[in-house]
């Protein structure tokens, strides 16, 4: 029974790494822009200074900030493996980007290219990790399913993942769901001493990624502290969490400020927390709720759908699930009330401030909603309805990665008087193409991304490119090869026997 469990599980596994891949195929762009001004910069930033082993400083990086990057570090920590090993090539080459790292030499880099890998790696990780915490609590079937739901419907992880990667959210959502399934696990069995060691960090990854996620990292100690009052877990298990987290917030974030000073750009953190402490009349807060809903510029209607669809299940199945489960669920609306008090969908692609927080936390209440409709018909009936469901979100999402900031946005002032790109026409447009042409966007996505490599003359001089195209088919195979591996090593251990 466990066997079939796990090759259920497996295929599972695979066949979300595939529909990764076929993502791949379709928002790429093929003119490799990939790497935008502003946020951009400093993610590199932090990523480049760890990979040529020049963090905490920031001398040779190019970023926003004025004396350190201005954006979080915690995407740039988690990506800089990556950029570390790409960086071999750039060393080989003998490239100006070694030496110092300027808009110009950076261009095109493998340094860069290692970025994208990264964002990509962690997609598919995120992807199998919220599988495997869904598959704790639901059964196989609805736990794909949910998952599939996320990756499709729930604000736009595929554009942040192959259009804009050098972002924070897909590194966001990684720690978020690593977390959620460590604690998940420890629920529900002993685990070993070292997954505190592990919780820990991935707790400080929470906090480095987006710094407004510091409620839910401090709620992931709250839930340890009340494990210790219940003697689940030790005092000593506590503090190991609460220092390995403490130490890499000190290693990644104070120590650079030590090192280089603080800097006037910080000091933008706390017009922010002004901003967000003000309080408005509740007209106000109804008026950007149903903004947040049905607006045709970037609505959750039209960009992620299955968001409201697990806030419904949340509400509905909070009681049930553990309390330390929900309690942390429900710090998403820390998130959404930010989001209300910014006055903007975040001048890029949805709600993108609060979707992929509330993406992860509410993924198992999602899951325990549609449960009984998954489990009642049939598989082809589960997939129909959902591509039907998820079609819109995912055109606009195609849409949005062909055309990029400037066809889809313009700069204006919200209601609140702040500037911000937005473009109220936005899925007005889009609902009146697909209503004539539904697979429009597929294939003017198709042209732009990978069909557009194919027609050019010089298509095996896009080496890199290519890869980002070939990346998540790699991953699929080297999976696969582990598997029959594995397998085969089994049934000589039974033979043996």
């Amino acid at each position: 029974m466990d066997v079939q469990k796990n090759t259920t599980r497996f295929s599972h596994q695979i066949v979300l790494i595939i529909l990764i891949s076929l993502a791949a195929m379709f928002f790429v762009p093929s003119n490799g822009k990939m790497l935008f001004s502003g946020d951009d910069d400093d993610y590199f930033a932090v990523a480049s200074s760890i990979a040529y082993l020049r963090f905490p400083s920031f001398s040779k990086e190019f970023h926003a900030g004025e004396t350190i990057p201005f954006a979080s570090v915690g995407a740039g920590v988690m990506a800089s493996p990556f950029v570390a090993v790409f960086s071999i090539l750039d060393r080989a080459n003998h490239l100006p980007i070694v030496h110092k790292r300027t808009v110009s030499n950076r261009e095109g880099s493998a340094s860069v290219y290692g970025f994208y890998i990264a964002t990509q790696f962690y997609l598919i990780l995120t992807t199998i990790m919220l599988y495997r915490l869904l598959c704790l609590w639901v059964d196989n079937k609805t736990a794909l399913f949910t998952t599939i739901l996320w990756m499709l419907a729930g604000g736009g992880i595929l554009i942040y993942t192959f259009n804009r990667p050098i972002m924070s959210h897909v590194y966001e959502v990684t720690a978020l769901t690593g977390v959620l399934l460590l604690l998940s696990k420890i629920h529900f069995e002993q685990q070993p001493k070292r997954w505190y060691l592990l919780i820990g960090f991935v707790a400080s990854l929470i906090f480095l990624t987006r710094y407004n996620n510091a409620p839910i990292a401090a709620g992931v100690f709250c839930v340890l502290l009340w494990w210790v009052k219940t003697g689940k877990v030790t005092l000593k298990d506590f503090s190991v969490s609460l220092a390995v987290s403490l130490i890499s917030v000190f290693i990644f974030r104070v120590l650079p400020v030590i090192t280089n000073g603080f800097s006037n750009t910080d000091l933008t953190y706390l017009g922010a927390g002004d901003r967000l402490l003000s309080t408005h009349e509740f007209s106000y807060y109804y008026r950007e709720l149903v903004q947040m809903l049905l607006s045709t510029g970037m609505g959750l209607y039209y960009t992620g759908p299955a968001i409201p669809i697990a806030v419904l299940g949340f509400l509905f199945y909070a009681r049930k699930l553990p309390t330390w489960y929900s309690a942390l669920a429900g710090l998403f609306v820390l998130n959404v009330f930010m989001s209300m008090q910014w006055c903007s969908a975040g001048s890029y692609y949805g709600y993108r401030h609060f979707v992929f927080t509330a993406g992860p936390l509410l993924a198992v209440f999602l899951a325990m909603l549609i449960r009984p409709a998954v489990r009642s018909i049939s598989t082809v009936s589960t997939t129909v309805l959902l591509v039907l469901f998820s079609w819109t979100a995912l055109c606009s999402a195609l849409v949005f990665g062909i055309y990029q900031l400037g066809y889809s946005l313009n700069l204006g002032t919200t209601a609140c008087g702040f500037p911000a790109y937005e473009n109220d026409d936005y899925h007005v447009n889009l609902i009146k193409t697909i209503s004539s042409d539904p697979f429009k966007p597929w294939t003017l996505a198709w042209d732009r991304s990978f069909g557009g490599i194919l027609l050019m003359d010089n298509f095996g001089e896009h080496r890199k490119l290519l890869l980002l195209y070939a990346f998540p088919w790699l991953v699929v195979a080297a999976s696969c090869c582990y598997a029959a591996i594995k397998k085969a090593t089994q049934k000589n251990c039974i033979y043996e026997i």
